[in-house]
């Protein structure tokens, strides 16, 4: 049996985005993307695809007897990826949205550990801490998480180059300055390369504590950020 079109079309969209249409030149697709995009485009009838009015019409194309339609790769990304990057959208968005339309979190529950959630935004932080009241929401939002700290993950695209930062927010300024510490210095995160890009201090009336990173390896996305701070709360013990 062939796979929904509806669903096929929206999984489709999902992988293509993640790894930027397989390009190898940001390094983030891998076989597994790849022979899920073929299944994908293999088993789905896309003929039974109800495309709406506000579908642009590039992104599909058709056989030359016209019986049979697939999707054109590379137009649907580029769709896609305006879509995702648009700064208006993104601008709009109250703070609480911003942290949380993208926020996956992170915890030992064996060991009783510290936690932290990390939320990926697509503006540079700079228009994010512009956002009203964005250092109460955040505050609010790292109690509501029942988290010891909260990462905010910036990707600005500019000049077709894309730019990545990272800001640390936390109630406990040890905590805010050991982990910068562990992301700037320890040779195991040097990879990422993340330097301390403005000093951050008491921001807000709920004692939270902020610093703000610069990450020189684009590259390094989630996946690679979140294992590196799961090694430093494994270890962490507060002395």
């Amino acid at each position: 049996k062939g796979i929904d079109s509806n669903m096929a079309l929206l999984l489709l969209g999902v992988i293509l985005l993640d790894t930027n249409d397989m390009s190898t030149q940001s390094g983030k697709g891998t076989p597994r993307d790849a022979r899920a995009i073929q299944f994908l485009m293999d088993r789905t009838d896309w003929n039974h695809f109800d495309i709406l009015d506000a579908t642009p019409t590039n992104m599909f194309v058709t056989d030359s007897d016209g019986a049979t339609r697939t999707p054109n790769r590379p137009n649907l990304y580029a769709y896609l990826h305006s879509a995702k990057f648009d700064a208006k959208f993104w601008n709009d968005m109250t703070t609480k949205d911003a942290l949380r339309i993208d926020y996956k979190q992170y915890e030992d529950g064996a060991t009783q550990k510290l936690s932290f959630g990390l939320s990926s935004v697509l503006l540079p932080i700079s228009n994010i801490v512009d956002k009203k009241e964005f250092y109460k929401t955040a505050a609010r939002f790292t109690m509501e998480q029942n988290i010891d700290m909260l990462g905010i993950m910036s990707l600005d695209i500019k000049n077709g180059t894309p730019q990545r930062e990272l800001l640390l927010l936390s109630s406990n300024q040890q905590l805010v300055i050991d982990v910068t510490e562990y992301l700037t210095h320890d040779p195991s995160t040097s990879f990422l390369k993340l330097s301390t890009k403005m000093q951050g201090g008491m921001v807000d009336s709920e004692c939270h504590f902020s610093r703000q990173l610069s990450q020189g390896n684009s590259k390094g996305s989630r996946k690679q950020v979140a294992p590196v701070l799961q090694q430093f709360f494994a270890d962490y013990t507060g002395e």
